[in-house]
């Protein structure tokens, strides 16, 4: 038998992994190390979670018309995160999740011209 050493072996290790409870029986005994709960993280500062104590965000439209730096500075003092996703009508990358806690402008030589949430 060639596989009969590897027979043996597997038994021994499987008895070593077993126990007697005190009725004289076997029970399984966990080898592996549980592991740790883990503890919870702080979001970062920029996580899409709404910033507490911060004014209410001024309407979508009110950005329209503004620069793209003024328009984004009033997005962050409102505590918003922002992104420019059409320029000059040309679309830019942009994921496709939705995040109500962000702006996107589409903007036209230097000024926003379509705001919309996400």
């Amino acid at each position: 038998m060639k596989n009969a050493p590897m027979l043996v072996l597997s038994a021994t290790l499987f008895a070593a992994g077993c126990q007697s409870d005190e009725k004289g029986g076997e029970s399984h005994r966990e080898t592996a190390a549980k592991p740790e709960m883990e503890k919870p993280v702080k979001p970062p500062a920029n996580s899409n979670r709404p910033m507490k104590n911060q004014p209410p965000p001024a309407s979508d439209g009110a950005y329209i018309g503004m620069d793209l730096k003024a328009a984004e500075t009033q997005a962050e003092k409102s505590g918003l995160r922002h992104r420019v996703v059409e320029r000059d009508g040309k679309p830019l990358p942009a994921t496709r999740d939705y995040r109500p806690n962000r702006v996107n402008f589409s903007v036209k030589a230097g000024k926003v011209i379509k705001v919309t949430r996400g």
